[in-house]
């Protein structure tokens, strides 16, 4: 059995797509697991409500919006250390945003591989600090996760204490190709992109593993106007519908492994020091 742990602040449509496209293409036994990280009373009971019409099961986490990075390692925490760590009725643990849909034929169990905990790889001001994104990781039964925490740490966002999880045990995960924030490779991965609705280089969404695609700031933190929502949820639902129609060239060319999740980010105090493209 595969659990899946999804968390979700704003867009309550996502996780209909979600169960949706799972529902599809996932072929692991799984059972999704909504994170209420709902922003106000009024978002938590659409979440609610959402979930209750799909027969999604709802956790009801603590909570702590005073920014978007606290507000999810909180939430996320709480169900970590309040369910996953103590439930163990699973094969495969998943944690991932609720803006993540599959578009393929997939597993879980496959992504993951032979090693025991798996995700995007991410670093920051300090070398010496690799963690794991908190977009999307996974981890098998056979890992000890008692100290599993995903919190910040510092110079590091939500999930930076996954560092001194994985330096004190010696931990090698497998960081997973993916195509950090879609941007001077979008001609090369969009081969046909002169349909009706064409993917627009602003809207930078991420291939993760291949299979599972991110339609990337869902929450919205970043203050874009609403038409931009609108007009990239359009996009999403078609190609979710349709991705043959975009003749997708997910190729050695567009992944990476050992990158920041987003590669066009140029903050000052940001290093790509260390860094293993997988094309150079």
């Amino acid at each position: 059995m595969v659990k899946i742990y999804s968390t979700s602040y704003r867009r309550p449509d996502f996780i209909e797509l979600q169960h949706k496209y799972l529902t599809k293409h996932c072929t692991d036994d799984f059972k999704l697991i909504i994170i209420n990280n709902g922003e106000n009373a009024e978002m938590e009971q659409s979440i609610s409500e959402t979930c209750s019409k799909l027969g999604i099961e709802t956790i009801n986490v603590e909570k702590d919006h005073r920014f978007p990075s606290m507000s999810h390692y909180v939430a996320m925490n709480h169900a970590l250390n309040n369910y996953i760590k103590k439930d163990k009725d699973w094969d495969i643990a998943v944690i991932m945003d609720s803006d993540i849909f599959p578009f393929k034929s997939f597993s879980f169990k496959d992504i993951l591989g032979d090693y025991q905990i798996g995700g995007m790889y991410q670093q920051r001001r300090d070398t010496e600090i690799e963690y794991l994104c908190a977009i999307f990781a996974l981890f098998n039964n056979t890992l000890d996760i008692t100290e599993l925490d995903f919190s910040w740490s510092e110079f590091a966002d939500t999930g930076g204490r996954t560092n001194d999880f994985l330096k004190k045990y010696n931990i090698t995960p497998n960081w997973l190709d993916h195509t950090a924030a879609i941007d001077i490779e979008t001609e090369h991965i969009f081969q046909n992109n002169n349909g009706q609705l064409p993917y627009k280089r602003e809207y930078r969404c991420q291939f993760i593993a291949g299979c599972l695609f991110h339609y990337y700031r869902g929450g919205n933190w970043d203050g874009m106007p609403e038409n931009y929502h609108e007009d990239k949820t359009k996009f999403v639902n078609h190609f979710l519908e349709h991705p043959e129609e975009y003749n997708l060239n997910l190729n050695q060319y567009v992944h990476y492994n050992k990158a920041h999740s987003e590669k066009g980010w140029n903050a000052v105090d940001h290093s790509y020091n260390g860094y293993k493209f997988v094309n150079k």
